[in-house]
C-alpha cells in the first residue's frame, strides 16, 4: 500500500497537484516511520520528497526541517561520502539559493559536487546537475566568469552523455545565453541560442509555439547588435507561426508585433511601426477584459512605443494621452514607487510632449 501512495504522490508532484500529492506523502511517511522506525533511509527519501514538494510552493519554513533531518538519518546510516547525502545535500543548498541565502548554499553545493565527483566519477549525469546549480547560483550573484566554467563543464558532460539535442543541453544553452545577454555578450549569445533553435525545431518542429518563441528572442539579440535585416527576418517568421498556430488575437502575437515595431522604430521606420503598434495595442485590449491577463508591461511598452512615434513627428496630442495611460497602468499594477514608475513620471523622459504642453512642474509635483 505503501508503495502504491507514494507512486500516486510522485505523479501529482509531476503535475504540479501538489495539495494533492502532500496527504499522500505524509501518510506514507507515517507508514514508513510505524514499520521501520523513524530513522530508516526509507524514512530519509521520503522527507526528501517532502522537503522537495514544499520548497516547489515556496514554503521554505515548511521545507528546511525536512531537509535537515532527512540529511541527518542519511548521515547515521549511510558512510558520510554516500550519493544520498549529496543528493540530500543539493536539495537543502536548492532551499537556501531560492531564498537568496547564498553563501549557506555553495558550499553545501560543493561538498555534494566532491561526493559525487569521488563516488560517481566526473562524467556522471549528477556531476553535471550540481555543477549546473552551482553555475546558477554564481550567475545570481554576478560572478560570470565562475558561472561560465560551470555551465560549460555541465553542458559537456550532458553532452557527452545523453547527446547534442537533449532537454537538458538545451536548459544548460538556455542558461549560457542570459549569462552572455546579460554581459553584453550578444554575438556569442545569439551562436549558442542558435543551437538552441535547432534542438526545439528537432523535437517539435519547425512550426510549433516554442519555436516562435525562440525566433523571438534570437531577433531581439540580432537587434541588439543592430543587425536589423536578419532580426526582421526572425520577427516575421516568429509571427507568422503565432498568427498560425495561436490565432491572430492571442497575447503572443500582440508582444511579436510590438517586438517588431520596435525594430522598425529603431531604425526611423515609423510608417511599418505604427501601424503593428495598433494592432497590438488593439489585441491588448481584447486580452485586458480577462481575469488571468498578466501582460501589463508589454502593453505599456506598446504604448509608450506608439507615443514616441507621434511625439517625434510632432503628434503632441496624440502622445501625451498614451504616455499618461502607461504610466497609470504601471503605477496600478507595480505600485506608485516602482523605479520604473518613478521614472516615467520624470518630465525628462517624455520631453517632447512634456515640454509642448507644460506639464513638466505638474508631473514633478505629483504626489508619489
Amino acid at each position: 500500500m505503501a508503495v502504491s501512495l507514494k507512486n500516486l504522490a510522485s505523479l501529482y508532484t509531476e503535475q504540479g497537484k501538489y495539495a494533492q500529492a502532500e496527504p499522500l506523502y505524509l501518510r506514507v511517511l507515517s507508514i514508513r516511520g510505524q514499520q521501520l522506525g523513524s530513522d530508516d533511509p526509507a524514512v530519509a527519501s521520503l522527507l526528501d520528497h517532502l522537503a522537495s514538494l514544499y520548497a516547489e510552493q515556496g514554503k521554505y519554513a515548511q521545507a528546511e526541517p525536512l531537509y535537515q533531518r532527512a540529511l541527518s538519518i542519511w548521515k547515521q546510516r549511510l558512510e558520510p561520502e554516500h550519493p544520498a547525502v549529496a543528493e540530500s545535500l543539493g536539495g537543502l543548498a536548492r532551499l537556501y539559493a531560492e531564498q537568496g541565502k547564498y553563501a549557506q548554499a555553495e558550499p553545501l553545493y560543493q561538498r555534494a559536487l566532491s561526493i559525487q565527483q569521488q563516488r560517481l566519477g566526473p562524467e556522471h549525469p549528477d556531476v553535471a546537475f550540481s555543477l549546473y546549480n552551482l553555475a546558477i547560483l554564481y550567475a545570481k550573484q554576478g560572478k560570470y566568469a565562475q558561472a561560465e566554467l560551470f555551465y560549460q563543464r555541465a553542458l559537456s558532460i550532458w553532452e557527452t552523455q545523453y547527446g547534442p539535442e537533449h532537454p537538458a543541453v538545451a536548459s544548460s544553452l538556455d542558461h549560457l545565453v542570459n549569462l552572455y545577454a546579460e554581459q553584453g555578450q550578444y554575438a556569442q549569445a545569439e551562436l549558442f541560442y542558435q543551437r538552441i533553435l535547432r534542438i526545439k525545431e528537432q523535437q517539435l518542429g519547425p512550426e510549433h509555439p516554442a519555436v516562435a518563441s525562440s525566433l523571438d528572442y534570437l531577433a531581439r539579440l540580432s537587434a541588439k547588435q543592430s543587425k536589423y535585416a536578419q532580426a526582421e527576418v526572425l520577427y516575421q517568421r516568429a509571427l507568422s507561426i503565432q498568427q498560425q498556430r495561436l490565432g491572430p488575437g492571442n497575447p503572443a502575437v500582440a508582444s511579436s508585433l510590438d517586438h517588431l515595431a520596435s525594430l522598425y522604430a529603431e531604425q526611423g521606420k515609423y510608417t511599418q511601426a505604427e501601424p503593428l503598434y495598433q494592432r497590438a495595442l488593439s489585441i491588448w485590449g481584447h486580452c485586458e477584459m480577462t481575469s488571468s491577463f498578466n501582460n501589463w508591461a508589454d502593453v505599456v511598452s506598446s504604448l509608450t512605443g506608439l507615443a514616441e512615434i507621434h511625439a517625434s513627428q510632432g503628434r503632441y496630442a496624440q502622445a501625451e494621452p498614451l504616455y499618461q495611460r502607461a504610466l497609470s497602468i504601471w503605477e496600478t499594477q507595480y505600485g506608485p514607487e516602482d523605479p520604473l514608475a518613478v521614472c516615467r513620471r520624470d518630465a525628462g523622459v517624455l520631453p517632447s510632449v512634456m515640454v509642448s504642453y507644460g506639464y513638466e512642474k505638474n508631473l514633478q509635483n505629483r504626489e508619489l
